[in-house]
């Protein structure tokens, strides 16, 4: 899964299709190839990025032409005025769901569409044993409140015995003693190939029946699951904490990012769930569900949402959204919500992922002397503090290629989380023919006529 999309507004293009090259961000049109290749960027002058919304975001043909024809009816083109806040360390990430799930009340609901689930806490730095903030725990307590709790997982091989164990827990929660709200967590299956797996990674936090025109939902995007490995720090100096929590499986530390969303876009990634929720083709049916133990329980369909609200402006925050996703236009059972797949969203063309595309009206100026979008500026230079150890004073005051440039010196650092990229010939590289990589990434690709 991408980390996330967000538009690093000194470092864009003016065209949304251009791939990234130092050449179309910065100088004149007129420099010649030999120029930009042999300049590291300092010494060529920044071109203003473009700033509005619609400049980047896909038009609602494009959208429509995405999906092979077929209008995307259950989520807007895009929506205004949402509050946007950033996570560029697990931890944060961590702390904010904890936060948000530990408020819910009775008729309230959780929707999670998660790559892999598991037992673990929510802040391992003061609850190690997960006693007060583990998953099972916090989903519990939800519950027990009178709300409800859906949880989409993938059929993760790599962490089964997690999965399953945060299933047989969750799954075997009483019902709410409130109004009898239930907590189901299902494996879903549902794509195009055995070697496909489901990348979006979104929670959303939906109330019961919101009568108040401001009320608006709050949302989850991005990278991250509440599982094994992901709980860290921006200083990746925790693993005490993570080994002791039961965090660490694979990695010792993790490097992601994520978004929390409150306004009118919360209800597009909510309603890209319960369309994948009440799909009528069920997940998991199959006998190899039964011998790997992924059977699912007998569910409810979920209610539509039901807000007051404007489901394309609202007035929260100052950032624009949209939704963008990818679904194999090769696979029959998206019937309901993209009967010849989706491919607004490019990094992949057969697994299915989500991404809150955001562009941020509030601006400041860089150093280059140009106008940049605040939220995405301030999350790539949290995220070079990650990477470089410099302090986010330093790291504000330089230009972006200056920045960039710390990179390459933090790398040859002995404390380094970077490494350097040098990749070598190896004798098995003839065996990865096309064919192949068309198993492992495939282009899914289909042709429809326009009647």
């Amino acid at each position: 899964m991408l980390v996330l999309l967000f538009i690093y507004a000194v470092a864009i293009s003016t065209s949304r299709a251009t791939a990234f090259s130092l050449k179309s961000l910065f100088g004149s049109d007129d420099s010649t190839a030999a120029e930009a290749d042999l300049s590291n960027g300092t010494n060529i002058k920044a071109r203003q990025p473009l700033l509005k919304a619609t400049d980047w975001f896909l038009t609602e043909q494009e959208i429509t032409d995405s999906r092979g024809g077929v209008p995307r009816s259950d989520l807007a083109v895009y929506t205004t005025g949402n509050a946007v806040k950033s996570f560029t360390a697990t931890k944060e990430f961590y702390d904010a769901v904890y936060n948000d799930l530990t408020k819910t009340k009775a008729g309230d609901r959780v929707l999670l569409s998660a790559y892999a689930t598991a037992l673990v806490p929510m802040k391992p730095d003061i609850d190690p044993t997960g006693a007060k903030t583990g998953v099972g725990k916090v989903f519990f307590d939800v519950v027990n409140r009178g709300g409800n709790v859906n949880i989409l997982n993938w059929q993760n091989l790599k962490y089964r015995s997690f999965n399953l164990k945060a299933r047989n827990v969750i799954n075997a929660i009483p019902a709410s003693p409130i109004n009898g709200a239930k907590a189901v967590l299902l494996f879903d299956d549902r794509l195009p190939s055995v070697v496909s797996s489901y990348h979006q990674k979104t929670l959303v936090i939906v109330a019961d029946n919101p009568l108040n025109s401001e009320d608006l939902p709050v949302a989850y995007v991005g990278g991250l699951d509440l599982a094994n490995d992901r709980w860290d720090t921006i200083y990746h100096n925790n693993s005490a904490v993570r080994d002791a929590s039961g965090t660490t499986f694979k990695f010792q530390g993790w490097i992601d990012g994520h978004i929390r969303i409150h306004g009118p876009a919360a209800k597009d990634v909510a309603n890209n769930f319960v369309a994948r929720w009440n799909s009528e083709y069920l997940p998991s049916q199959g006998i190899k569900d039964e011998l790997m133990d992924f059977e699912n329980p007998p569910y409810e369909h979920i209610p539509q949402l039901n807000y007051a609200s404007s489901n394309a402006t609202g007035n929260l925050g100052k950032q624009s959204i949209q939704i963008t996703r990818t679904f194999s236009c090769k696979y029959k059972h998206y019937k309901e919500f993209a009967p010849r797949g989706e491919n607004s969203l490019c990094p992949m063309t057969s697994d299915p992922e989500l991404n809150a595309e955001v562009v941020d009206d509030e601006t400041v100026e860089s150093p280059e002397g140009v106008t940049v979008g605040k939220l995405p500026r301030d999350f790539r230079i949290r995220k070079f503090v990650e990477m470089t150890g410099l302090s986010y004073e330093e790291l504000d005051a330089m230009t972006f290629i200056e920045a960039a440039n710390q990179l390459a010196l933090a790398a040859a650092d002995e404390s380094t989380i970077l490494e350097n990229l040098d990749i070598k010939h190896h004798a098995y590289f003839f065996a990865i023919t096309d064919t192949i990589r068309m198993v492992s990434d495939p282009q899914d690709t289909c042709i429809y006529s326009s009647k």
